[in-house]
């Protein structure tokens, strides 16, 4: 059992199972330091179809983002009966919306707790943290929370991590960390400023779903949007209807 854990422990787990086996999958196969990558990530699996996207570490503005740009609109014009000329100017782009969440996941440690690593709060997280609790005394139940960094701020006593560099030492750029226990009066904030209807994974994919469709309401209401789609439109209907006029293939 060691030397099987010992040679798979590096290896991704099957993202293709549902979530409570994927749960136990990580706690039995993978260390405590590679588990929170991998439920970010079948996290994040859960909600895509909503326009949810991973984003590099590098942006260091969370771990995901919702975004709405309606790629299947597309602004086209019919150049002959069989073919389609599909346009989205770079320029409309920026009125696409999205707003950024940060992943934590923690399992039910035997003292009790949950712990919550590397909060930074300089980062813009303008959507929330989705944190999901892993009950262990309770056959591995996920409990799912959506808050905003404010809740945290004001509710949870932060301390600073160990390890952090020397460039990070004047205070702008800190790595914090909270520990929760179950049951506590913070377990309970959590519930209480859960934006979420429930705390099971469905609660989370309907949260996002419906967020999605708030997204697009207001997109579409944008009405600078249809605007500069109508300029960009037209400019195109000319500049095709000069081609057909010069007799050019297009």
């Amino acid at each position: 059992m060691a030397k099987k854990r010992f040679n798979t422990k590096n290896l991704e787990p099957d993202y293709r199972v549902d979530f409570n086996e994927f749960i136990l999958n990580c706690f039995l196969e993978h260390s405590p330091s590679s588990y929170g990558k991998y439920l970010q990530k079948k996290i994040i699996m859960e909600i895509e179809k909503f326009g949810v996207l991973e984003i590099p570490e590098k942006l260091n503005q969370g771990d995901c983002k919702l975004y709405f740009y309606p790629e299947d609109v597309y602004d086209c014009t019919l150049v002959n009966k069989e073919r389609y000329f599909r346009f989205v100017h770079p320029q409309l782009l920026k009125y696409a919306l999205q707003k950024y969440y940060e992943i934590k996941c923690s399992y039910l440690g035997k003292n009790g707790c949950y712990s919550l690593r590397n909060i930074r709060p300089y980062q813009n997280i303008d959507g929330g943290y989705i944190i999901c609790f892993i009950d262990c005394e309770n056959d591995f139940t996920p409990e799912f929370y959506l808050v905003d960094f404010s809740v945290i701020a004001i509710y949870f006593k932060m301390s600073h991590m160990n390890g952090v560099s020397s460039e990070h030492k004047d205070g702008a750029f800190l790595n914090m960390g909270v520990t929760i226990k179950k049951g506590s009066d913070n377990h309970y904030v959590l519930k209480y400023y859960n934006k979420l209807d429930g705390t099971k994974l469905g609660d989370l994919i309907s949260y996002f779903d419906k967020k999605r469709s708030e997204m697009e309401i207001q997109f579409f209401q944008n009405e600078e949007y249809h605007s500069e789609v109508a300029e960009y439109r037209e400019r195109h209907y000319n500049y095709v209807a000069e081609y057909r006029r010069l007799g050019r293939p297009y």
